[in-house]
């Protein structure tokens, strides 16, 4: 496989790209958005007929590789404004950025806006799953299952006795706590004013934490990978902040088949979603073919960094001949197991 026609692709992580200029970068979201700008800039590094720009925050490495131009941001950078001169000069734009503060909404915007192939979803995907209270009632209309995600002022303490309380617009495990007792979180939100409108509250669902990494183009929808996710609790308090830990890929592949499904649901629900997202899912363990949307990532995920050994294939260049060429058709690939930790 190889593109037909010489390709001109800005390649920008947020996090590592500059968008973070001025500003302190968790170490979490440092070590996973280098793991994914890393993986991905590999991987097409190697696609034929591909020139590729990125930009870099002064702070980190640029990604060594002699075909790359990188172009480094440093303070004096409006990296916005430079983000719209390149968008001009190329022919196509893959984001890979967080949802929060709308972020990824807007860089997809800015590059339809200018008419520019984006390399991902478009901007009504992104606007529904950007925010999980939005995604659990679309989601829900079609008949899917997931977990409802509540404004404080709207929330109920009944039928439940654990709860996650998370940043509506968050990605990843940004900002996620469980709380053991409803009191436990109204004594939060009331210490906490401030994060009653940008905050929601989900029960907390019993289950193996999970995810699929998908791949959507035309009319069709790819599960790429079958995974069980990591997740640690570190106790603050009256509450445990989750984080992130890494991944097995592929290590729930033995229910790839209601993954597929799951998949196929969702995209007649949100069929805006293109190219790579991410879905997180509760497995149930009384029925581990039934499974619960707890989340979707209109972007690339962790979950890629592994993903050209798991399907022993080049995944960017699978992504970019989906949704650039005409008639793609979709070559066997693997699900091999590998795993990665952050």
């Amino acid at each position: 496989m190889h593109n037909p026609l010489p390709l001109k692709l800005l390649v920008c992580e947020f996090i590592t790209g500059g968008g973070l200029m001025g500003e302190e970068i968790p170490t979490s979201l440092a070590k996973e958005g280098l793991l994914m700008r890393d993986a991905l800039l590999g991987d097409l590094s190697t696609v034929s007929n591909l020139t590729l720009i990125t930009t870099f925050d002064q702070r980190f490495s640029p990604f060594p590789h002699h075909a790359l131009q990188s172009i480094q941001i440093d303070e004096k950078t409006d990296v916005w404004l430079l983000w719209e001169s390149l968008i001009d000069q190329v022919d196509a734009v893959w984001w890979v950025a967080p949802e929060t503060n709308d972020i990824l909404y807007r860089l997809t915007q800015l590059t339809v806006l200018k008419n520019k192939r984006v390399i991902g979803s478009g901007v009504d995907a992104i606007a529904i799953t950007s925010k999980k209270d939005l995604t659990a009632h679309t989601l829900s209309e079609s008949g899917i299952p997931s977990i409802p995600a509540t404004r404080y002022q709207s929330w109920h303490d009944s039928q439940y006795c654990r709860w996650l309380v998370k940043p509506n617009d968050g990605a990843g495990c940004e900002d996620t706590y469980l709380f053991e007792l409803p009191e436990q979180v109204h004594q939060w939100f009331e210490s906490n004013p401030e994060k009653q409108l940008s905050y929601v509250i989900q029960p907390w669902i019993e289950g193996v934490a999970a995810s699929m990494s998908v791949l959507a183009y035309e009319n069709t929808v790819e599960v790429l990978s079958c995974n069980e996710q990591l997740i640690v609790f570190k106790a603050e308090g009256t509450k445990k902040k989750l984080s992130y830990a890494g991944s097995r890929v592929n290590h729930m592949v033995d229910y790839s088949q209601a993954f597929i499904d799951l998949a196929r649901q969702i995209q007649q629900s949100i069929p805006d979603l293109q190219g790579y997202y991410g879905v997180d899912v509760v497995i149930h363990p009384e029925n581990l073919q039934s499974m619960t949307v707890v989340e979707i990532n209109p972007r690339l995920t962790t979950s890629y960094v592994r993903l050209k050994e798991a399907m022993n294939t080049n995944p960017a260049q699978l992504i970019l001949d989906a949704l650039t060429q005409k008639n793609f058709a979709m070559p066997k690939f693997e699900y091999l197991k590998v795993a990665f930790y952050v």
